[in-house]
């Protein structure tokens, strides 16, 4: 598109060595070469002219005509001795490189008002006396135009019967590419410097010249142009504001050279795919990119079409290249750039996970507070994913805090309400989740804040724990109605209509499974996905998300993990705690029998038994972990000898609940190095 196709007003005449129009389809200049005189038409090549065409014709060439792409067809000429050049170089049309050279434009006055737009650059600023010479377009023949004149002031007649001797220096330095424009209306005169004003009057009568030029003033053997024009666009009227901005504007003639704006590239991991598209500004055309020098890392290409640079690195090292983006008139731009590989560090650990305590198998994404080292009240920036998939969450501001000594001696992670979430960007389909948290308050608040996002999606409507305002239970986003769905709170099933959450930062452990999984666009921690209002608050210390649904006994693992790790209980839906871990046997003791004597009917005595003890029986956990070990102590501590549980007999489908008591001291002794063997003794209730 063109500079006139962006404008309200038609052009009286346009010149210039781009396209100021996209439907012109003529040539730009016709062109003399010096060696021999030969001329020929140079066309364009997409919006510029084609300067590669240009230097195949000739060395030296000389400008004879300036083709008019208003649709007007004003073209102007030179004439012999007068010819500017063609200068492919500089891409413009150099004038006064030996001398006066100018163009001579149609008779103008009949133009009862016009503003003309001159894109150039001179050679100095000021000038020497008479040097400044930019055109001849009023109609004041006794005097001379100098733009500027040797004191750095703008001398000007444009379309007027007296020159504005202006005495304001144009702020901006000539010698570099700009517009000058001025118009002329009756009673209104004014000239701009890329569009700001330079000066104004309502003094003026309109007279526009009879044979006007570009390139030099009135007296054009000593008062000319020393420098490069790259269009002049005349109208026959005065312009409105907002095209005089645009026309005012050089960088909307033509796009300038391209121009690369990265300036670095992120380094890379061996075996992990990496994917970086190069930026760049300006261009005409289509850009075109490549690798003149250096060498990208093994397993990496670069685009040509797009500038994505992509692959899966194999070899670590630093490796440094230049890449260049070239458009369609051959002009580029070239940047050095390094991409620095590296072996994939350690996978994150702590001291549970290299215990390897839970499932692995379609494992996505484990966090856990006890993975980084803070002090209290430190501000959590990221937290490792220590399943190995990288899924590392990050916040840049507004941290949640690290909090020690919450839960059995472990941190946890305070949202307060108003911190920034912790986030992963990246797909991922989820079908079963483990968390441990709790909200602060009471209950969910109402409103906005009531939705209180504990674990979602990246944007997309995936959400598996959101709360629901003014209740005690995470909101029924219906998932039954789209597959297998279940939550649990401490292993205890919970319909969908009410799902109960945990408050008053008494952790608790939330399972949700869901068989078609949750299709995330990232992971969001303490956040309804990016909703500002919708922030968790209270305390959270691990998730578990696994890409397919566990099965009981893979479930019964996460659990005992768990209880170990936080000595939060599974329980049954009457509140009571379930023991938490399996026995390799179980046995039984006889029951006691009071025996008493009674009369027979007929004959000699006989004994009769009178009432049974309650069934009791023993556990034997042999080779157990220090972890178990300690975790079943606790339990044994807080129910012995008087307060009831839940004894869950896995050896029965579906397994066999049990409300039992303790009847005996926690027996224990060690088994080997590290290893402990225990039993316990239960009574039926």
């Amino acid at each position: 598109m063109g500079i006139l196709d962006t404008t309200a007003g038609s052009a009286y005449a346009a010149y210039g060595i781009y396209k100021l129009r996209n439907a012109y389809s003529g040539p730009g200049v016709r062109v003399k070469r010096t060696s021999d005189n030969a001329e020929t038409d140079i066309n364009f090549s997409g919006i510029e002219l084609d300067w590669a065409a240009a230097n195949t014709f000739g060395a030296t060439l000389k400008v004879v005509t300036w083709y008019d792409q208003s649709g007007n067809a004003r073209h102007i000429t030179s004439s012999s001795g007068n010819e500017p050049l063609l200068d492919t170089t500089e891409k413009s049309i150099r004038f006064g490189q030996s001398g006066s050279t100018y163009f001579d434009l149609p008779n103008l006055s009949s133009l009862s008002a016009g503003e003309g737009f001159f894109y150039r650059k001179i050679d100095n600023d000021p000038s020497s006396t008479g040097g400044g010479g930019i055109w001849k377009i009023g109609s004041d023949s006794a005097s001379s135009n100098h733009i500027p004149f040797s004191d750095g002031v703008a001398y000007d007649s444009f379309g007027s019967t007296v020159r504005k001797d202006t005495a304001v220096n144009p702020s901006s330095p000539m010698t570099a590419y700009h517009v000058f424009s001025a118009y002329s209306v009756t009673n209104d005169w004014a000239d701009y410097m890329n569009g700001t004003l330079i000066y104004s009057t309502a003094t003026n009568t309109v007279g526009f010249a009879a044979s006007p030029l570009i390139g030099a003033s009135y007296n054009f053997s000593s008062h000319y142009m020393v420098g490069h024009g790259r269009a002049f666009i005349l109208f026959s009227a005065k312009v409105a504001g907002g095209d005089r901005t645009i026309l005012g504007n050089t960088s909307n003639y033509a796009p300038p050279p391209p121009n690369i704006t990265t300036t670095s590239l992120p380094g890379g991991t061996t075996g992990v795919a990496y994917s970086q598209t190069l930026g760049v500004t300006g261009g005409t055309g289509s850009i075109t990119w490549s690798k003149p020098t250096g060498s990208l890392p093994t397993g990496l290409s670069l685009n040509s079409s797009t500038g994505e640079i992509s692959g899966t690195p194999t070899v670590a090292g630093t490796y440094n290249f230049t890449v260049r983006a070239t458009d369609t008139v051959s002009a580029f731009d070239d940047q050095s750039l390094t991409i620095i590989v590296s072996d994939p560090p350690p996978v994150p650990t702590t001291e549970w996970s290299l215990r390897d305590p839970i499932p692995r198998s379609s494992l996505l994404a484990w966090h856990c507070s006890d993975s980084i080292k803070l002090n209290d009240g430190d501000a959590v920036s990221e937290l490792p994913d220590i399943s190995g998939n990288n899924r590392t969450l990050v916040v840049a501001s507004n941290k949640p805090t690290f909090e020690t000594n919450i839960i059995n001696g472990l941190p946890a992670i305070y949202f307060n309400g108003s911190r920034n979430p912790l986030k992963f960007t990246g797909n991922l389909t989820a079908k079963h989740i483990f968390v441990v948290a709790a909200y602060e308050d009471a209950a969910f608040p109402s409103g906005e804040p009531g939705y209180a996002g504990l674990l979602s999606s990246g944007t997309t409507l995936q959400d598996p724990l959101v709360g629901n305002p003014s209740s005690t239970k995470f909101f029924d986003f219906d998932w039954e109605t789209f597959g297998a769905y279940g939550y649990r709170r401490r292993d205890v099933s919970f319909p969908e209509n009410d799902q109960q959450a945990a408050f008053n930062n008494a952790l608790s452990i939330f399972e949700v499974s869901f068989t078609p999984g949750w299709g995330m666009d990232g992971i969001t921690l303490g956040q309804q996905r990016n909703i500002a209002s919708r922030l968790w608050k209270g305390f959270w210390c691990e998730t578990l998300m696994y890409g397919r649904v566990l099965d009981y006994f893979e479930r019964f693992d996460v659990y005992c993990y768990l209880a170990m790790k936080y000595r939060i209980w599974r329980q049954v839906s009457s509140g009571l705690d379930v023991w938490p871990f399996q026995p390799n046997w179980t046995y039984p003791f006889p029951a006691d029998k009071t025996v008493l004597a009674s009369r027979a009917i007929s004959g000699a005595f006989k004994a009769r038994e009178k009432g049974t003890a309650k069934d009791r029986f023993g556990l034997s956990f042999q080779t157990r972990s220090p972890e178990e070990t300690n975790a079943a102590k606790e339990f044994w501590n807080s129910k012995y000898p008087a307060n009831t549980f839940i004894y869950r007999d896995d050896a029965y489908s579906p397994a066999r609940d049990t409300e039992v008591r303790i009847i005996s001291p926690f027996n224990r002794q060690p088994n080997g190095y590290r290893d402990i063997d225990y039993s316990i003794e239960f009574e039926e209730v």
